[in-house]
């Protein structure tokens, strides 16, 4: 599900939309302001009865809570700087603690005019005062942001704000006053607060995850139909006949209701072309270095002898689910190519401890699993679950590096792609250290410092999950019952726990 429409679904329920018994309750435009902690979305909902609509959706990946903290710790480094020469973030273990405080301060304003915070660097403590009018003017242009995307949101839905008859605030940043006063001049309206901001999604989810598995505490409940949108548009990267330039030629427009099937014509490029390649990307912009590169479909081996412009089919289907099927044909060679593409979802900065804990393998001395045999017979739930949790991890690492079988490929890749990310992750912050011992002036040494606890989150996102990830893999691999030599003794350990669990 998207964040906007769980939270909708959330907010239908308190307001007796999915009770069967409830009186009808009249049509409403909802409109979602979700700003978390790593990203923005907006998105316009239109709620008749049991069936939750989005008509149009937007956001910013890269504008959240973390970036409002960013501006705070910023002001209060330069003021440090300009009284004593010294910048508290040149030093990792004090920028991390200025970041904790900087983010106590932002909710501290959320309650009162002014706060305080006290810097500690190379032994010198700086006390700061901190007013709610000073936030707010360091982040003014962030908050514009959010504005211009919300207004743009409106006009992709072709509604007026008299047309919009909540507005829901979602993601524990949206407790800054000034979000709400925001959304206050420009709808003339107030912004509703009747839902945890922490919460809603959540929530929402998992009164669908209820519905969907038919759980009983779900049947006072009606069954809800969820249309969603795509919230960008896909296209092809083709060449242009007569300038040769390569272009973005979109095919799925964004907003367009999901399911959703394009069609569309190409042609060769020249005479006697051995292949055809089609990339896929997914943005708004015709230049293709400014959208982002989804995957590609081939089809290769053509027979020669075709002419220049002969015609390229290319099928785009998009699923409600994110799965994005790309199908190129060659109708006079009879030679076609077929591609799905799984949506990723962008990770955000939340704070992944608990998942962390979920996930890590519990180890014996030697570095390895302990058989499940060796479990204690009076072991509780809880801990036969952190074990099969465990011996996924394992077995979805060993997996990664064979040949699965085709229903695999999909969690395989997505190990794949979460592991190389993981590789990045730890290049870039040995680059830093690396640049940090090579000697570098006094300012560079400052602005390397100032990345280090930036790089090793990122390294422990990543790490968090790319376990996740395997543990998908390891777990879909025993489902489909895919046990190789490599992977029996974590298979064999996993079918005992499970069976233990049933008993």
């Amino acid at each position: 599900m998207n964040e906007p429409t769980a939270a909708a679904l959330s907010f239908g329920e308190m307001l007796g939309y999915l009770t069967p018994s409830a009186a009808p309750k009249q049509e409403m435009n909802l409109l979602v302001y979700d700003l978390g902690g790593g990203t923005f979305d907006v998105t316009i909902l239109e709620i008749e009865g049991t069936t939750f609509r989005t008509v149009a959706t937007d956001g910013d990946v890269q504008l959240g809570g973390h970036d409002f903290d960013e501006r705070l710790v910023a002001d209060l480094s330069e003021k440090f700087l300009a009284a004593h020469g010294l910048d508290p973030r040149s030093d990792p273990s004090d920028a991390t603690q200025l970041w904790l405080d900087a983010q106590e301060a932002k909710h501290a304003l959320s309650e009162r005019r002014k706060t305080a915070i006290v810097c500690h660097h190379h032994g010198i403590r700086m006390r700061q005062e901190v007013s709610r009018e000073r936030f707010e003017q360091l982040t003014q242009d962030l908050l514009g942001r959010t504005e211009t995307t919300t207004s743009l949101v409106l006009r992709q839905a072709g509604l007026q704000w008299d047309q919009i008859d909540r507005i829901l605030l979602v993601g524990g940043s949206t407790r800054m006053p000034m979000v709400a006063e925001m959304l206050r001049r420009l709808s003339g309206k107030e912004p509703d607060r009747s839902l945890s901001p922490d919460e809603a999604v959540a929530h929402g989810a998992a009164l669908y995850a209820a519905m969907l598995m038919g759980e009983s505490g779900a049947t006072a409940r009606s069954k809800v139909d969820l249309i969603n949108v795509n919230s960008h548009s896909l296209g092809v990267v083709g060449v242009h006949t007569q300038t040769g330039e390569r272009r973005n030629v979109t095919l799925i427009p964004k907003n367009t209701p999901l399911p959703a099937r394009m069609v569309r014509q190409f042609q060769t490029a020249r005479a006697n072309q051995p292949s055809v390649n089609v990339p896929v990307v997914e943005g708004e912009s015709p230049r293709p270095e400014h959208c982002i590169a989804l995957g590609q479909c081939v089809i290769r081996e053509l027979p020669s002898g075709l002419p220049m412009g002969t015609p390229i089919e290319v099928n785009y289907e998009y699923a409600a689910n994110g799965l994005l099927t790309v199908t190129a044909r060659v109708p006079s060679a009879r030679q076609s190519a077929h591609v799905e593409i799984e949506r990723k979802q962008t990770g955000t900065r939340q704070d992944l401890e608990a998942w962390h804990r979920q996930l890590c393998p519990m180890e014996t001395a030697a570095g390895l699993p302990a058989a499940a045999d060796t479990l204690p017979e009076d072991a509780d739930r809880t801990t036969l679950l952190k074990r099969l949790d465990s011996l996924y991890v394992q077995a979805g690492t060993r997996a990664a590096l064979l040949s699965v079988p085709p229903k695999l490929r999909r969690s395989l890749e997505s190990a794949r792609t979460t592991a190389e990310e993981l590789h990045q992750a730890e290049q870039n912050l040995q680059r830093i250290a690396a640049a940090l011992d090579a000697g570098p002036d006094e300012r560079e040494a400052r602005q390397l410092s100032a990345e280090v606890p930036r790089a090793r989150l990122a390294v422990q996102n990543a790490k968090t999950k790319s376990r996740f990830a395997h543990l998908v893999l390891g777990r879909d691999s025993v489902d489909a019952g895919f046990n190789p030599p490599e992977l029996a003794r974590h298979v064999a350990e996993i079918l005992l726990i499970r069976k233990r669990l049933e008993a």
